[in-house]
């Protein structure tokens, strides 16, 4: 199970994510880290649930919404 664990680690797949991975994942999308910092802090509030409560289970899906998709 570690092994499937460390596998996916990097994927979206790990909830929740190192907050490396995010600022990372921001800056190759050319966002800057204060976004980064924001999203993490908002998804930390909300124990890493969508809105409609139930759980987050690709952190990078969660966060190309935050950054590209209209509210």
């Amino acid at each position: 199970m570690k092994n499937i664990i460390q596998k996916h680690q990097g994927f979206g797949c790990l909830i929740p994510p190192k907050k490396e991975l995010v600022l990372v994942y921001f800056l190759q999308k050319g966002v800057p880290q204060l976004n980064a910092s924001q999203f993490w802090n908002f998804m930390e509030r909300n124990k890493w649930k969508a809105r409609s409560g139930t759980p987050i289970r690709d952190w990078k899906k969660a966060a190309f919404d935050w950054l590209f998709v209209p509210k």
